[in-house]
């Protein structure tokens, strides 16, 4: 397993986004996956990315999970023994301040970011 990451900040197309805490993982393919809380105006959510080359670039930035309030994310992702994503995180569900954990799974299977 891959260290965890604090918060961190990202320049996509010139654009700069800032992003919650964000979990590392090595998937058996040998892919490291990288999932984080987007808090960006309007785009709330949980986000991934995967990169082919030691972390050297990254492919697009997909959605693992939509979020109704900017506070959210701190994922964990996990790769389970058929090769899909079970993916962690908490989120603000209305304005009382109430929080729920909840669960994004994702199947790897024929999955390219690209085409989403």
């Amino acid at each position: 397993m891959l260290a965890p990451l604090a918060g961190f900040q990202v320049t996509i197309n010139g654009r700069f986004w800032v992003t919650t805490e964000g979990n590392l993982i090595r998937l058996s393919s040998g892919r490291i996956l990288l999932s984080y809380g987007n808090r960006n105006w309007g785009n709330y959510g949980v986000d991934a990315r995967f990169s082919e080359d030691e972390g050297k670039s990254w492919g697009s930035p997909f959605r693992l999970a939509h979020c109704p309030y900017s506070d959210c994310g701190y994922p964990s992702s996990v790769e389970l023994p058929d090769g899909s994503l079970l993916t962690a995180y908490y989120t603000k569900v209305s304005d009382g301040f109430h929080y729920e954990m909840r669960v994004a799974a994702l199947s790897l299977r024929g999955f390219t970011a690209d085409a989403i």
